[in-house]
């Protein structure tokens, strides 16, 4: 699971990868042996970078090395396979939850043909629902957010829809294409993700947290909710207004660039708290222990007065 991003930089350019044509077999074994090259895929190399190597240990790292696989299988494809999934995402720079190491290939017919590091998909995909983005075709950008929705966890599906709010990608758009597939699978599931994703969540703790909060029970819960106090205006991460609880998500990049970042977070919450707000404050391993955040959100809605609590779509937990 990967936690502490933001959307942004999520873009990036594709290597560049050639295929073993591209030299003579003596060459191609001096290349190899120098390590001046890699093997990316049978038959397919790329010249030695630091992605072309492993063990990738950031999210940025991963995400350029799957652009490299995806590369790579790019010419080997035939004209009726489509790059799809999380490999679809990745080319369009959106959210995946984790970037894998297959490439993801969907045809709507036909035998399937096997190759190393391809994960295969047999699904309805119209040609409206195919283009070219890097000269490789692939699945449309709200194709792609509905079949990763599909194929995700609730809480990661989530947030993949709150990313291409943010992104501007039409809502609508993507309801029509999750109604019109054929397969039922996780339809009723990502429509409602769907109607109650936001344009508003800055980063993918956020969107966890607000999932979190359903499991727990909460329903009032605004995005970025701005609140006035002692002359000050502050935005929550999430609010619960009518229970004056805050959801504030503490990443390490938040204390990161200034070492007086978290004495003016102890001075904010002060304030919050003298104005009767109650603070529940998150970082990425709470995220890991959902039962246990469950039940911190629980105790603060105690706090309230709540001791029942609203019980979340079942849909939303498939």
């Amino acid at each position: 699971m990967t936690t502490e991003r933001s959307w942004q930089h999520l873009n990036k350019p594709l290597p560049e990868t050639f295929p073993a044509r591209h030299y003579s077999r003596n060459t191609l074994n001096r290349l190899l042996a120098a390590k001046e090259i890699a093997r990316i895929r049978p038959g397919i190399y790329a010249y030695t970078t630091p992605e072309t190597v492993k063990p990738h240990s950031t999210f940025e790292q991963r995400r350029i090395h799957q652009l490299l696989l995806i590369s790579a299988a790019q010419w080997q494809l035939k004209p009726h396979e489509v790059v799809s999934h999380g490999s679809a995402a990745a080319l369009w720079g959106l959210l995946v939850p984790e970037p894998e190491e297959e490439v993801h290939i969907t045809v709507a017919e036909g035998a399937q043909i096997r190759r190393q590091g391809e994960r295969r998909h047999l699904l309805y995909l119209p040609e409206s629902h195919v283009t070219t983005r890097h000269a490789i075709r692939v699945t449309t950008l709200e194709r792609t957010i509905v079949d990763c929705m599909r194929t995700a966890k609730p809480m990661e599906a989530l947030a993949i829809a709150d990313h291409a709010l943010a992104r501007g990608v039409s809502r609508e758009q993507c309801l029509s294409i999750n109604a019109a597939l054929r397969s039922p699978k996780r339809r009723k599931r990502t429509t409602c993700l769907l109607n109650r994703a936001t344009s508003l969540a800055e980063s993918i703790p956020e969107s966890y947290m607000r999932y979190v909060a359903w499991l727990a029970g909460m329903t009032d819960l605004v995005p970025q909710y701005q609140v006035r106090l002692e002359g000050r205006t502050f935005r929550l991460d999430i609010g619960a207004p009518q229970l004056k609880i805050a959801l504030e998500y503490d990443g390490r990049i938040k204390y990161a660039d200034s070492p007086d970042a978290l004495y003016h977070e102890k001075l904010r919450e002060d304030i919050l708290r003298r104005a009767g707000w109650l603070v529940v404050r998150v970082v990425a391993k709470d995220l890991h222990n959902i039962h246990g955040l469950v039940a911190r959100m629980r105790a603060a809605m105690r706090a309230r007065g709540i001791v029942e609590y609203a019980d979340i779509d079942p849909v939303l937990r498939e």
